[in-house]
């Protein structure tokens, strides 16, 4: 949905050879540079400035997952373990249900496939425990905020913590890695300056302005019954091929299927674990712990602690932090391949207690779980739970095997290695959805007739529930939704909305729960005259027969032109007032504008139109120029009046008026105005925020410090190593 659209926008900046900050295509407009989702600054999206979206989504993709396996697997490497052992974590990690149930999600995605990577640069930082790799791991951590999802960045943040300040060795104190991190921080602060300054803008137009509540933030807690995911993915049902789903709306990111084996074998591997391995053993055991009690919400008594923190109380999904105990299973799972296999004759580590644990606790735990999930399963024995038995089966086999040295050590760490790599792969044989970028194309050519317009046709369409995943099909062919999929909306667009169908003004919580997942509802009844001001002509109803999704497309009675004068003002501070006279029709548009703030006189060095009930039109208004962050209106103007346009107003819209600067007020509750005069021909509105120019600038001093400092400590090294 919004992955698609989105990289598709990017791509057709590219071939405008512009860097468009505003989104005209969705919810009537938004910001595009502060939605955080977008990650326009993130350097891997750069590609979809050159490559089209269904082949720069391939890349994208494929080149993460090679990014999360190789540096998992280089980790583990510097860590001490052989290629298949360490091959073997990395395959784990990279291939996982969350990874490429997240392909969807392509930011979060991208976010915990560069998880590996920061742990590779904070082993260089213990090993090194210099200025430099302290100040690459805080720039890379910054560039991982980029790339859009807060909370996996939070994982991000766990896991280095654990692992710098868990797993060291004595040779370096704490005081001294503590103090080597301070820039660290900074650096990971101030990078993303460039995306969080306009983020936070942004949020606090929406309805994210405040908190989401306790309820919202925890409602996808980890339950007994998710964990059934890690091991049969159609234990509930499948989504999308059957059998008939009763799982959770959010399936695709509470589903983190790993498949029996990698557990099982773990768990032989506890029994195994030698000496050396004791201080990284207790940085991923911390990590897991620790996502596991995140991920518990609302069953875990002090999350109402965490959740007063700014952070905590803006995030849905506590699931999401079981991401943590991914990469404690895929630690172990290099422990498992490492250390199973006997490479002697002689009698197992451990002696008898380990061989009867290693291989006691998987028989137990396999003969339980498998029990339980058969008994419960409302579907008997489906492909998963087919799988499910048959690698379980295999496991304890091959644990066996490796207990008691049947096979030598080569062969079993490889069989081993395989079964990893069947195991997660096994999830394809229970999901396996091929979406070609056709199926995209096919019905976004439904709005052909109307893309790319100057102004955009502004339509409305909300899908059924079937089919929601086209919601921002208009968006691809540069058409403009009213409606649409995001993680966020303008608090004040909401309730525009709202009370153009309902007549009444929504509290926040109300605002919140109508968008908690991420969509503007559909709309009863369109005939209003604050949907026609919106400049809504058409509304499309999509509708499946065969298997098949046509689009059927009406007109609406006539909308308001998108740019008009107005000669005759009205101040009124109560918003419900402002709302019920334009819905009811008491006050006419093309008349009257309503305000809310009053302009700032010193701007345009005068007084602001007066107000007058002269009945003859001022004059005219047509839109000439139109692109997402510069728009251009011709004005024939009679007299003193009133600039209507029909676009949603936003901090950071200034408007020149014959090339002066002139203020761009709120009118009639979501849209811009500005003051004009008799003789002025020419007014032009251009996106241009201070949010995005402060962050450009703190970011921009932030590299330069760092690179300086960096260079700093390379020569003080280099001077101490020659003298």
């Amino acid at each position: 949905m919004w992955s698609y659209a989105a990289r598709n926008y990017q791509y057709e900046m590219g071939k405008a050879h512009q860097l468009f900050l505003w989104n005209p295509y969705m919810f009537s407009g938004q910001p595009f540079c502060g939605a955080m989702e977008s990650a326009l600054f993130y350097p891997p999206e750069w590609i979809f400035f050159f490559v089209p979206p269904g082949r720069g989504i391939v890349y994208f993709v494929t080149c993460h997952f090679l990014l999360a396996a190789i540096c998992f697997f280089l980790f583990l490497r510097k860590t001490g373990f052989s290629p298949p052992s360490a091959l073997g974590g990395a395959v784990l990690f990279s291939l996982g249900g969350f990874p490429v149930l997240n392909v969807i999600h392509i930011q979060i995605f991208a976010a915990y496939c560069l998880i590996p990577p920061g742990l590779l640069l904070a082993q260089r930082f213990l090993e090194r425990a210099n200025l430099t790799s302290a100040l690459l791991l805080g720039a890379f951590t910054g560039i991982h905020l980029l790339a859009g999802s807060p909370q996996m960045t939070i994982c991000l943040a766990v896991a280095l913590f654990c692992w710098i300040y868990l797993s060291r060795e004595k040779r370096t104190t704490l005081a001294r890695l503590t103090l080597l991190l301070i820039p660290a921080v900074i650096v990971a602060v101030s990078l993303p300056a460039i995306q969080l300054f306009p983020t936070y803008e942004y949020l606090h137009e929406t309805t994210r302005s405040s908190s989401i509540s306790m309820a919202e933030a925890t409602a996808h807690s980890l339950r007994l019954r998710d964990l059934a995911l890690w091991f049969v993915p159609d234990y509930q049902g499948h989504p999308l091929v059957g059998p008939p789903f009763r799982g959770d709306y959010f399936y695709w990111e509470l589903c983190f299927y790993v498949g029996i084996f990698p557990v099982m074998a773990a768990m032989a591997a506890l029994f195994t674990l030698p000496a050396a391995e004791k201080g990284r053993f207790r940085a991923f055991l911390v990590m897991a712990i620790t996502g596991l009690f995140l991920a518990l919400g609302k069953y875990l008594p002090f999350y109402g602690l965490l959740y007063r923190l700014p952070i905590f109380s803006s995030f849905r999904l506590p699931m999401r932090y079981l991401v943590l105990l991914l990469l404690f299973l895929s630690y172990m799972v290099a422990v498992a391949l490492e250390y199973l296999p006997s490479r002697s004759r002689e009698a197992p580590a451990g002696g008898r207690k380990s061989l009867a644990g290693s291989i006691a606790l998987p028989v137990l735990f396999f003969a339980a779980l498998s029990t339980l999930l058969i008994v419960q399963s409302p579907y008997g024995i489906t492909k998963g739970m087919t799988v499910h038995l048959l690698m379980g089966c295999a496991a304890l086999v091959l644990i066996i095997f490796s207990r008691f040295r049947v096979i030598p050590h080569e062969k079993n760490q490889l069989a081993m290695f395989v079964a990893v790599v069947i195991s997660c792969c096994s999830f394809g044989l229970t999901w396996n959805p091929t979406i070609t970028e056709a199926r995209f194309r096919e019905l976004a050519a439904s709005f052909s007739g109307i893309s790319w317009k100057s102004p955009p046709v502004r339509v409305h369409y909300y899908p059924p529930y079937e089919l929601k995943e086209t919601i921002n099909y208009p968006f691809i062919e540069g058409v403009s939704n009213i409606v649409g999929y995001s993680s966020f909306c303008l608090t004040r667009y909401v309730e525009y909305l709202i009370y153009s169908d309902y007549g009444k003004l929504p509290g926040m919580e109300v605002c919140g729960r109508l968008t908690a997942k991420g969509n503007v509802f559909g709309l009863r009844n369109l005939d209003t005259p604050m949907i026609r001001l919106l400049g809504t002509s058409r509304a499309f109803r999509a509708t499946v027969e065969k298997g098949r999704v046509s689009l059927d497309g009406e007109k609406l009675t006539s909308s308001y032109p998108r740019a008009f004068l107005v000669s005759h003002a009205l101040f009124e501070e109560k918003s419900e007032s402002l709302l019920e006279g334009l819905r009811s029709g008491a006050l006419d548009p093309t008349k009257v504008i309503v305000l809310q703030d009053g302009p700032d006189r010193a701007a345009h060095g005068g007084e602001p139109p007066a107000v007058t009930n002269d009945a003859a039109p001022p004059g005219s208004a047509e839109i000439t120029s139109f692109s997402p962050d510069v728009i251009e209106v011709e004005i024939s103007v009679e007299r003193p009046s009133w600039l209507f346009l029909g676009e949603i107003f936003y901090p950071g819209w200034k408007a020149a008026v014959d090339g002066q600067s002139r203020p761009v007020v709120r009118a009639d509750y979501i849209f811009r105005a500005v003051p004009v005069y008799p003789g002025e021909r020419r007014v032009k509105f251009r996106y241009a925020p201070e949010s995005l120019k402060k962050g450009a600038m703190i970011t921009l001093v932030s590299l330069i410090l760092a690179a300086g400092l960096a260079g700093a400590d390379y020569f003080a090294g280099l001077m101490k190593r020659s003298s």
